[in-house]
């Protein structure tokens, strides 16, 4: 983690807060990566966590290497690394562009099956029990089964959940 950061614009100057925050990276061979706080962080300018300016250190980054940021646009990722600070990898876009840009790239769409950080099943297991039900098992028998509650099971049966397994399947 970057130390803190405060500076006095009125006594600091721009050489030294970009000697300070480039000091704060890591130069790997694709992405150069702000060592701050994790996902996208914060730089404190100014008086620390009060500080009058707070700033993403990608923002950061491009202003101290390619000017100012015009009204109405937002710094983007190329290589969809949150932390990322290398110029190369960022570009101005609108928001709309950087929506249709995370979109494009299929990061808008919640994580499925496994993926899912919640999910309590594994793949094979919504397979067998999706063969469970297509066989008429029991909702209650299948939920015990895989110790999971009979709604899950239910979802599963009805295509709520688990639907990209079943490919639309329905079994009664």
């Amino acid at each position: 983690m970057a130390p803190p950061r405060t500076t006095d614009s009125r006594l600091e100057s721009l050489a030294a807060l970009a000697a300070w925050f480039w000091g704060n990276v890591d130069r790997t061979r694709d992405c150069w990566l702000w060592r701050g706080s994790g996902g996208y962080g914060r730089v404190y300018l100014g008086g620390g966590h009060r500080a009058p300016l707070q700033i993403s250190p990608h923002r950061l980054a491009w202003m101290l290497t390619a000017g100012s940021i015009p009204e109405g646009l937002v710094i983007c990722h190329a290589c969809d690394v949150p932390n990322c600070v290398r110029l190369s990898h960022l570009f101005l876009g609108t928001q709309r562009d950087n929506i249709r840009d995370a979109a494009r790239k299929g990061r808008l769409i919640p994580p499925r099956g496994e993926r899912n950080g919640r999910a309590k099943l594994s793949e094979a297991q919504a397979q067998m029990i999706s063969g469970d039900i297509a066989r008429g098992l029991r909702t209650g028998v299948i939920a015990a089964r895989y110790d999971i509650s009979p709604p899950v099971v239910s979802m599963i049966r009805h295509g709520q959940r688990w639907k990209h397994i079943r490919k639309g399947a329905r079994t009664a």
